[in-house]
């Protein structure tokens, strides 16, 4: 499983499977961590009401703050405090890749989990 966060939006996949959602057709996105094992779960909820969850299985759990993190700095970047979206930032900035599984792009226009 995959979420990738950035300037376009928000993407999901599993497998062979994929759905995408521009910033305008995301209402709101959620994070739940099970108390036990290591599944990472994202709900992406859009304004029509409907849900899209996925999970997404961590080599430890030490790695969901790091997710967490990195989702929070990108969906601060498009949503603001009082729960309206942003304009979203310039497709132009540059990219700085981690190694890790959970990456920030552009100074956190991104975040990528798998």
């Amino acid at each position: 499983a995959r979420i990738v966060a950035d300037h376009k939006g928000v993407r999901l996949s599993l497998d062979d499977q994929a759905c995408e959602f521009r910033w305008d057709e995301v209402g709101a996105v959620e994070t739940e961590t099970g108390r036990f094992g290591k599944r990472f779960t994202v709900t992406v909820h859009t304004p029509d009401r409907r849900w899209y969850p996925i999970e997404i299985e961590a080599t430890s759990r030490s790695r969901f703050k790091e997710w967490e993190s990195a989702l929070d700095e990108v969906l601060d970047a498009y949503f603001e405090d009082d729960g309206t979206k942003d304009a979203p930032r310039d497709e132009g900035q540059e990219d700085v890749r981690d190694e890790a599984q959970a990456e920030k792009v552009g100074a956190g226009d991104r975040a990528d989990a798998e």
